[in-house]
C-alpha cells in the first residue's frame, strides 16, 4: 500500500538510460594502461615562497623579538619621569587589636 504511493527512485535512471547517454557495456580494451592512470596522481601542492618573502618574514620576526626584549626600557627611552610617583593610600580599613586574657 505504502509503497505504491512513494516515489520510483530508480525513475530518472531509466529515463537517462531510455536515452542512450549510458553505456552498459564497458569493454576492458577500451580502458587505458594501469600505468597510465596512476602516473596522472595530482601531485600535491606545494608552497614556495620567493626570498622577498623569507627576507621580510624574518625581518618581521627580529623586530617583534627585539621588541619584546627591549619592553622593560621604554619607560626610560620614552622620556617618562625618571623618580617613579609614589601615591599614598588612604586606609580603608581599621587597625583592631584583640588582646587574650589569661
Amino acid at each position: 500500500m505504502e509503497e505504491t504511493d512513494r516515489k520510483d527512485q530508480a525513475e530518472s535512471l531509466r529515463a537517462y538510460t531510455e536515452q542512450g547517454n549510458f553505456k552498459e557495456e564497458v569493454s576492458a580494451l577500451d580502458l587505458p594502461p594501469r600505468s597510465e592512470v596512476h602516473n596522472q596522481k595530482q601531485k600535491k601542492a606545494k608552497w614556495r615562497l620567493n626570498t622577498l618573502w623569507i627576507r621580510f618574514l624574518f625581518l618581521i620576526f627580529i623586530i617583534i623579538i627585539s621588541l619584546f626584549l627591549t619592553y622593560s626600557y621604554w619607560d626610560e627611552w620614552f622620556g617618562r619621569s625618571d623618580s617613579p610617583v609614589i601615591v599614598e593610600e588612604q586606609q580603608l580599613h581599621d587597625e583592631v587589636e584583640v588582646q587574650i586574657e589569661p
